[in-house]
C-alpha cells in the first residue's frame, strides 16, 4: 500500500462517519432482521472480530478474503475475512483480529496499518457478535501462508468489481433444517461472496466510494 493511497483511506476514514447499518443492509440476507431485533441474543453471543485488509496491486485497490474449507459447521466453505473467537488472552478485539490474521494467512501486525474499526454485527445462524476492522497492507509484506486446518485459499480481489452492478446478484440456498434463504450476493471470479462478509464490504464500499476520494479513478 503506497504512502498515498494509505494516507487517503485514514483521512476518509477520520473525516466521514460510518455508513453503518443502512449501508450493511443492502447486501444482507433477506430474512436477517436488524441488530436491535436481536438485542437479547447478543447479551450472550459469542465474541469475535474480522480484519477487512486493503492491498495495493498494480496501482488498484484490492481486498483480501480467504475460503474456508468445507465442513458440515455453519460458515463450512464460505468466503470470509480473516477472524475468529475471542479468547481469554486477547487485549481487546483489535489484537483479536490481528492474532487471527496472523495466524491464518502469516500476516504479523507488523505489516498492516490499522485503520479503525467498522459497524460491529450479529451473526444469528453462528450467534456471533462481530467486530470488523478495516487495515492497510504495508509493502514489501511477506507472502501469504495460509493455515491449511483453516484456510483452503487466500484470495486478493478488485475492490472495484465489488461496485459492477453485473456481479452483485440474487441466490437462494437450503439450510440443513430444510428452510429456503435467499440472499444478495456478490458474484467474482466465480466465487459467491455473501451474508457477513458481504455486508462489512458493502459498508467500506459506502465509506470510500464519495466521488472526492478518487479513490477508484
Amino acid at each position: 500500500m503506497n504512502n498515498v493511497l494509505l494516507k487517503k483511506i485514514k483521512k476518509i476514514y477520520e473525516d466521514v462517519a460510518l455508513p453503518g447499518e443502512e449501508a450493511q443492509s443492502k447486501m444482507a440476507p433477506f430474512s436477517r432482521m436488524r441488530k436491535a431485533s436481536y438485542a437479547k441474543e447478543i447479551e450472550t453471543a459469542k465474541r469475535s472480530a474480522v480484519l477487512a485488509l486493503l492491498q495495493e496491486v498494480n496501482n488498484k485497490l484490492h481486498i483480501v478474503l480467504i475460503q474456508r474449507p468445507s465442513y458440515n459447521g455453519v460458515h463450512g466453505g464460505q468466503i470470509s475475512f480473516p477472524g475468529g473467537k475471542a479468547e481469554p488472552t486477547d487485549v481487546n478485539l483489535e489484537h483479536t483480529a490481528l492474532r487471527e490474521t496472523f495466524e491464518e494467512i502469516g500476516i504479523t501486525k507488523e505489516h498492516i496499518e490499522m485503520v479503525g474499526p467498522l459497524t460491529d454485527l450479529y451473526i444469528p445462524p453462528s450467534k456471533f457478535y462481530v467486530q470488523p476492522f478495516l487495515g492497510c497492507l504495508k509493502p514489501n509484506h511477506p507472502s501469504f501462508i495460509p493455515e491449511k486446518r483453516e484456510v483452503d485459499e487466500v484470495l486478493v480481489l478488485p475492490l472495484s468489481e465489488f461496485r459492477k452492478k453485473t456481479n452483485i446478484q440474487t441466490r437462494q440456498l437450503t439450510t440443513a433444517d430444510g428452510l429456503v434463504v435467499k440472499f444478495p450476493c456478490y458474484y467474482i471470479q466465480k466465487k459467491v461472496i455473501w451474508g457477513a462478509t458481504a455486508t462489512v464490504i458493502s459498508e467500506i464500499l459506502a465509506l470510500i466510494s464519495d466521488k472526492k476520494s478518487q479513490i477508484f479513478t
